[in-house]
């Protein structure tokens, strides 16, 4: 596969065993050399596709959804591999449906909703729309009396999914959280730091009540 698409990318003869070799060297593809590229696992291909993207040593590199069904263990290695290039000096166009991946490895990152690019800028500065300094995510089998508490302290209140999420003023412990709810029936809680996934649906609710 990598000699096959050297040959038709125009890497030069010359040059074209000790790419393949570097790049099977550098993917830890070695002990699958005369192995099938079909009967690799799903993050071995991927694995694979990343290097034959890699062969002509492209100024610009496009991935679409490169983690897509590989297994955690796989993904993990992919994103290692993916930071090393982008670190390296890569250019790298990413697409994903998985938001903790673009909070990793992108340094831009673009939002889309239905099509369209509904926010861009660094994951520091879509994470900052958010009106919070952390999330407590709480269940619980009145959510009115905890909206109503949280509405009280000042913290915002989301729901989406079913779910309550608070939006803290500061960083906070879970004990700090609870005694704060003053006695409301919490069944869980869990503090967290914003992310991007938090910023998404802060973003995609504003798109709607502005529509």
């Amino acid at each position: 596969n990598l000699q096959f698409f050297a040959r038709l990318y125009g890497v030069p003869a010359a040059q074209r065993n000790a790419r393949v070799a570097e790049l099977m060297e550098r993917f830890n593809l070695t002990p699958y050399a005369a192995t099938r590229a079909g009967l690799l696992s799903g993050g071995w291909q991927q694995r694979l596709s990343l290097a034959v993207a890699l062969v002509h040593r492209p100024e610009l590199l496009v991935l679409d959804e490169p983690t897509v069904a590989v297994d955690v263990e796989a993904r993990m290695d992919l994103w290692r591999l993916i930071e090393g290039l982008r670190d390296s000096g890569t250019t790298i166009l990413l697409t994903s449906h998985h938001l903790a991946e673009a909070e990793r490895l992108c340094n831009r990152v673009a939002l889309m909703q239905s099509g369209k690019v509904v926010a861009e800028g660094s994951v520091p500065e879509l994470i900052s729309r958010v009106p919070g300094q952390a999330v407590a995510r709480v269940q619980t089998e009145d959510k009115q009396a905890v909206i109503q508490r949280a509405s009280d302290l000042g913290w915002p209140v989301r729901q989406h999914a079913g779910k309550i999420s608070l939006l803290l003023p500061h960083p906070m412990s879970l004990r700090e959280v609870v005694d704060a709810l003053d006695g409301s029936k919490v069944s869980a809680v869990s503090v967290d730091p914003v992310t991007l996934e938090d910023a998404y649906l802060e973003i995609v609710d504003l798109q709607h009540k502005l529509c």
